[in-house]
């Protein structure tokens, strides 16, 4: 997929004066909250959960949630004090945020929301020698590739931190994983948003978007929803 995108994208940042030299990979996003699991259609209804924009705001009221918008900074306090109930994070903001200190029930739909790039200033770019360039390219392709271990890697690390310090883990059913699937599928108001380029994005997105079956399969959470 990444392979695919990557060049839409380098299209898009060279407008921005930026030259994208290669993708980087977060872990994905549970549902962490305050004093339940939100694993079923039924628990959703009213939870106000903290989200990071647009798209975002989108999927959460779509799966049956309340979208609430802060900076991520105010989020401690915000579940400490019940101003939200919820926050959608990936694992080891969860942790450097120490959010997991007043929300410890964390649902493992692993959402995953973000594209993040790293990129040059166009200008420095260009000046580069072509084989200088091309070591960078190379080393990007590397770097994405070596991620993949580093993300296993770090999810186990990051969950089983958590679970020391008592937080609790479920995972859903598929049946509500299928659903959360499903009610994800916003390409309509993306693409009206999106512009010719960004559609195309979106296309490449739809054509990989049928292998996402399943949800968690490792056994790494220890609590029943």
């Amino acid at each position: 997929m990444n392979a695919e995108v990557f060049p839409i994208v380098d299209e898009i940042l060279r407008e921005h004066k930026q030259k994208a030299i290669y993708s980087t990979s977060l872990l994905p996003d549970p549902v962490t909250c305050r004093d339940k699991f939100v694993s079923n259609e039924a628990a959703w209804k009213g939870v106000k959960i903290r989200t990071a924009g647009r798209w975002q705001s989108e999927t959460i009221q779509n799966w049956g949630g309340s979208p609430v918008f802060m900076p991520l900074g105010d989020l401690y306090i915000a579940l400490q004090r019940g101003t939200v109930d919820c926050t959608l994070l990936v694992y080891n903001l969860l942790q450097s945020f120490k959010i997991t200190e007043v929300a410890k029930y964390v649902t493992r739909a692993d959402h995953s929301v973000n594209y993040l790039v790293l990129t040059m200033n166009l200008g420095v770019w260009s000046k580069l020698s072509p084989a200088d360039q091309h070591i960078l390219l190379a080393a990007g392709r590397e770097t994405e590739r070596h991620q993949f271990d580093l993300m296993d890697r770090d999810m186990k690390r990051a969950i089983g931190e958590m679970k020391a310090s008592r937080v609790k883990f479920c995972t859903p059913n598929q049946a509500e994983f299928d659903r959360l699937v499903a009610k994800a599928q916003i390409w309509d108001k993306v693409r009206q948003a999106a512009g010719p380029r960004g559609n195309r994005i979106v296309d490449v997105l739809q054509k990989y978007r049928d292998q996402v079956r399943r949800g968690p399969t490792d056994t790494l959470e220890s609590t029943g929803c």
